[in-house]
């Protein structure tokens, strides 16, 4: 019923690939904390939850993480940073801070260039990251999460666009510098046994991973 897909460049995202597969895990978890006839989903929520969701992750994998804890950005003296991620890989630690953005994406014609600009918004608000941290190797990412719609009245068609969708992410990600990605989603003939929530139905979730030029 649920299903999901990720790839991963492990050389220059060390840990990435132990922690997307704890994100997915507790996804899935989430959704196993509901009844069936619940029809309830964790791709229908914006950026904090999302960003919750995969710090939880990252204690799934022997790491740590902290939301919006103050840190020192280009634009201002003190400002917020949406999360801190530590990660360990091959008995190094990594530390990882992250800027997200989240948005709807109806898939259809447009969605791979609304996807573009939303991993390009995430990046202008890492590229402010300034790390108060001394003598630390700090790697900062954009990080971008994409909850998928489709029409209510038309969600037996939803699985084929998805499908054509996720296809079109390794490519994606070699055009626009995208370093790591994964999706979530459901059968939604299975899962939303032809219930109808609205003009929309969030059937999926995509994250990308863009990793920054790191600093000291």
């Amino acid at each position: 019923m649920v299903h999901n897909k990720s790839n991963v460049d492990a050389k220059l995202l060390p840990g990435f690939d132990h922690l997307m597969q704890a994100w997915l895990k507790v996804h899935q978890r989430y959704f196993d904390g509901f009844e069936p006839g619940d029809y309830e989903t964790s791709f229908s929520y914006r950026e904090r939850p999302q960003v919750s969701l995969l710090g939880t992750a990252a204690f799934f994998c022997n790491g740590i993480s902290l939301q919006e804890w103050p840190l020192d950005k280009k634009s201002k003296r003190e400002g917020r940073n949406d999360l801190w991620l530590r990660l360990k890989y091959q008995g190094q630690i990594h530390d990882y801070f992250v800027e997200a953005k989240h948005d709807w994406i109806g898939l259809g014609t447009n969605a791979i260039d609304k996807l573009e600009k939303l991993i390009n918004s995430a990046t202008v608000s890492a590229e402010k990251i300034e790390s108060n941290f001394k003598n630390a190797e700090r790697t900062r990412l954009a990080i971008a999460f994409a909850s998928l719609i489709f029409p209510s009245n038309n969600l037996v068609k939803s699985g084929e666009e998805l499908e054509r969708f996720v296809s079109q992410l390794d490519g994606f990600s070699v055009k626009n510098g995208i370093h790591g990605w994964a999706a979530i989603w459901v059968n939604t003939n299975d899962f939303f046994k032809g219930q109808k929530f609205g003009k929309h139905t969030s059937i999926g979730l995509v994250m990308l991973v863009k990793r920054l030029v790191t600093t000291k």
